[in-house]
């Protein structure tokens, strides 16, 4: 006789470490850029690969923040929001 195992994975792209910022990260995934919304001016944005390399550093300007991955392969990467040096958020976005 065989023996049949079947498993589901899924992968949770969008979903913040920290619940309750009002922050939002969209499209995810993504062909190239990303917006990240629900910021106050001068809130950190840090955009990490896969392999934690520091991408882009980036302090807003207002509540809404766009962010270009267009140049960069496709993969996983890491957005960090803070704000006065404490994390408000960390968020897993895909490129394709």
């Amino acid at each position: 006789g065989k023996m049949v195992v079947m498993y589901e994975i899924v992968f949770a792209t969008s979903v913040d470490k920290l619940a309750g910022n009002g922050i939002k990260v969209y499209p995810n995934p993504t062909t190239g850029k990303v917006n990240i919304q629900g910021l106050e001016q001068g809130t950190r944005l840090q955009v990490f690969s896969q392999t934690g390399v520091l991408l882009r550093d980036i302090k807003t300007g207002g509540m809404l923040e766009t962010v270009s991955l267009e140049n960069h392969p496709a993969g996983m990467y890491i957005i960090v929001v803070s704000r006065n040096s404490r994390m408000i958020g960390q968020f897993k976005v895909v490129r394709r």
